[in-house]
C-alpha cells in the first residue's frame, strides 16, 4: 500500500482512505485477482500485487496501440454509416404514410406518438430503479457509469413551454371556457381538446351525414281495409 492504515470514524475496521481493512495494507493481503498474499496496492479500484497490475498495465498498453485505435474508429464510422442509412430508409416510409393525411389527422397521430415516447421513457425510468433497487448494497461498482441528462430534445421543450408561457392561443382560450364549467376539469378540458376527440367528432358527424335517411313508401293503389 503507498499509506498507511487509518481508522475510519464511521467504521473502524475499514481505512479512512481506501476503504479496505487493516489487513490489506500487511503483507498478509490478499490480491483480488489472482488470491496470492503479499504486500498489495490499489489498481482500478482493486487491491492487487504487482505481477496483476503489471498484466494489466499491458493489457491497456495493447488495447490503445494506433492500430487497434483505427480499427475502432473505423467500426464507429461504419455503424454510424448503417444508422444514418436505416434513418433514411425509416423516414421516407413514414414520410409515404403520413403524407396524404389532412392537417387534424397529422396533429391526432402525433399526439398518439408523443403519448407513447412519454410512457416509454417513464417505463425506462422504472426499469431502471428496479434495477437499481435488486442490486445489492454492498457490491462494488465495476465498469462505466451511466447518468441520464437533459438532451437537445427535452431542453427545445422547455423552452417551448416557456415561450408559451406569455402568450394565450385560440386553444388556450377554448380550454379557459372549458374549465370555467364546474363539471370539466383539467384532464378533460385536455381530453376534448386533443386533436383525436376532435377527430373523431368530425369522423363521426359525417357518418351521420351520409346515412340515408329511410322514408316509408307507401302503394296509393293499396286497397285499404
Amino acid at each position: 500500500m503507498d499509506h498507511n492504515f487509518i481508522s475510519s470514524t464511521v467504521n473502524k475496521t475499514l481505512c479512512l482512505k481506501c476503504k479496505y481493512n487493516e489487513i490489506s495494507h500487511t503483507d498478509r493481503a490478499t490480491c483480488e485477482c489472482c488470491s496470492n498474499s503479499g504486500i498489495m496496492d490499489i489498481f482500478t479500484d482493486m487491491l492487487m500485487c504487482s505481477e496483476c497490475i503489471r498484466k494489466e498495465k499491458d493489457a491497456l498498453a495493447a488495447h490503445i496501440t494506433p492500430e487497434k485505435q483505427e480499427a475502432r474508429l473505423q467500426s464507429s464510422r461504419v455503424k454510424r454509416g448503417e444508422r444514418e442509412e436505416l434513418f433514411a430508409k425509416l423516414f421516407s416510409e413514414c414520410k409515404a404514410r403520413v403524407k396524404d393525411l389532412s392537417d387534424l389527422e397529422l396533429r391526432a397521430r402525433r399526439e398518439e406518438l408523443v403519448n407513447t415516447i412519454e410512457n416509454g421513457k417513464v417505463e425506462i425510468y422504472a426499469i431502471d430503479d428496479e434495477t437499481k433497487g435488486r442490486k445489492p448494497k454492498d457490491s462494488k461498482t465495476t465498469g462505466f457509469k451511466r447518468s441520464l441528462a437533459a438532451d437537445d430534445i427535452s431542453i427545445n421543450a422547455i423552452n417551448a413551454i416557456k415561450t408559451r408561457q406569455g402568450k394565450l392561443s385560440k386553444e388556450d382560450k377554448m380550454k379557459a371556457l372549458l374549465l370555467k364549467l364546474p363539471w370539466i376539469d383539467e384532464k378533460e378540458a385536455n381530453r376534448l381538446m386533443s386533436a383525436g376527440t376532435i377527430l373523431a367528432r368530425l369522423r363521426g358527424a359525417a357518418d351521420t351525414a351520409m346515412e340515408t335517411p329511410k322514408v316509408k313508401v307507401t302503394n296509393p293503389f293499396e286497397k285499404k281495409e
